[in-house]
């Protein structure tokens, strides 16, 4: 099976992406925990530590100090702990907290200010905060770069570059970066499989063989992508009829 390689790019090229991307890291880090959660952080950081909308107490007055409590890190939950907490309170798969929840243990050593006698670890405000949105941020970085992969694939390196510095200045896709929500992880997912698509139907159209291991990944992210967003069916459907058409 001979193998494709890209034409040489000029070294400028690749600086210009270099840029775009650090551009991108700046506009996506920026005071990344200098705004409070709102209410659909506070629940998805709830339902990331493993718990509840009932660890918060309703109707009752409370110290801000509680606070610490209920949003303490508690090490060794596992996905199948955190997927009964997101099954029974939200609508949402809980692909993208059980990620973020090992993601926070990364940042753990940075953000633990104590241990409680249960074992928990409470975390420092407001790192934690910025611990919790870096990992959409970091995802939104990675979607300026399959941007300028796609588009590269399907038009050319120039116009990869440009689609790239779009996304990376887009307002909407730095919002969504610099929230703690899951948003930025299915359009990761969408990117790497249009691209696995794209080398599909080359190979489809140019009479090849399709190597096995593409079409396991293919079909591997856009399963990743079920688990994460059940809207993600109509990116398969939609992928599905190019394939198909």
């Amino acid at each position: 099976m001979s193998v494709e390689l890209p034409e040489p790019l000029p070294r400028n090229h690749y600086i210009r992406l270099a840029l775009i991307l650090v551009g991108a890291i700046a506009l996506r880090f920026w005071h990344l925990g200098s705004k409070s959660l709102w209410l659909d952080e506070v629940i998805g950081a709830l339902f990331t530590l493993g718990r509840g909308l009932d660890a918060v107490p309703l109707s009752t007055i409370f110290p801000l100090t509680e606070l610490a409590n209920i949003f303490a890190y508690q090490p060794g939950q596992s996905c199948a702990q955190i997927t009964q907490a997101v099954a029974t309170e939200s609508v949402h798969p809980p692909l993208f907290f059980c990620l973020q929840y090992h993601w926070l243990w990364l940042w753990l050593p940075l953000l633990s200010t104590g241990i409680t006698e249960s074992g928990t670890h409470i975390l420092a405000s407001p790192h934690w905060i910025w611990a919790l949105r870096s990992l959409p941020a970091f995802l939104g970085v990675l979607c300026v770069a399959c941007t300028y992969i796609l588009t590269r694939l399907i038009v050319s390196p120039s116009t990869g570059l440009m689609a790239a510095a779009l996304m990376a200045v887009s307002p909407f896709a730095v919002y969504l970066s610099q929230e703690a929500r899951h948003y930025t992880l299915p359009m990761f997912w969408t990117l790497l499989a249009l691209i696995g698509l794209v080398l599909i139907q080359r190979r489809i159209l140019g009479d090849r063989p399709l190597p096995w291991l593409l079409l396991l990944g293919w079909s591997l992210i856009n399963s990743l992508g079920l688990y994460t967003h059940y809207f993600f069916l109509l990116d398969f459907t939609a992928q599905g009829m190019a394939l198909g058409g």
